[in-house]
């Protein structure tokens, strides 16, 4: 399908842009020149909730060096200064990979991390990542047993010859960090998936 940029189906670019209001971010700066926007058990980043805008508008978002996250902008698309010969090409019919989701993972390291922080903070955390006022992530990597995310070496069977897993058992990992977090995350968002990865086999 053929678009021509006429004044009929105004599709080019940036006339009218105006600022939105962001919410400020509680910036730290860790001494190499960027900023870390805090969450803390009062406040966290949040994703700003907007309608779709109207046919030839746009929204856009940008994060600032000094601080300001997700800083909003609109503008609409303008054609008065285009040529008609301008044509993009929309080819619907064309897949090349199929997107499952957005997401991370759940090691040990981001879960002892989360878990260290005050109740507040963990439950603003894990708002912002899988919340309907954060970034909704709807999957979740969980690695099977110990990786280079873990603070020691270990896996699920570290007995020799147990072929049948007869002595299979998850690891406190799972049981105080990994599993609590996860059931509290599809709280959040029921239509979250979990994936397992295995890093490496029982020796």
């Amino acid at each position: 399908m053929e678009w021509k940029l006429t004044r009929r189906n105004i599709l080019l670019l940036i006339c009218c842009i105006y600022a939105a209001e962001a919410t400020p971010c509680i910036s730290r700066d860790y001494g190499n020149g960027g900023t870390v926007c805090v969450c803390n058990g009062t406040y966290c980043d949040s994703t700003p909730e907007y309608e779709v805008p109207d046919v030839g508008s746009y929204i856009r978002y940008t994060s600032s060096e000094d601080g300001l996250p997700l800083s909003m902008t609109q503008g609409v698309f303008d054609d008065e200064n285009t040529s008609a010969d301008i044509i993009l090409r929309l080819e619907p019919d064309i897949t090349y990979q199929r997107i499952h989701g957005f997401g991370g993972a759940m090691t040990d390291s981001a879960a002892i991390n989360i878990k260290s922080l005050s109740e507040g903070a963990q439950e603003n955390v894990l708002r912002s990542y899988f919340g309907e006022e954060g970034s909704e992530y709807n999957l979740v990597r969980v690695p099977i047993a110990g990786t280079d995310y873990s603070i020691r070496i270990y896996t699920y069977d570290d007995y020799d010859g147990d072929v049948s897993l007869e002595k299979f058992s998850l690891a406190d990992e799972d049981l105080i960090y990994k599993i609590p977090l996860m059931q509290k995350a599809l709280e959040l968002n029921p239509r979250l998936r979990f994936f397992a990865a295995s890093w490496t086999a029982p020796s």
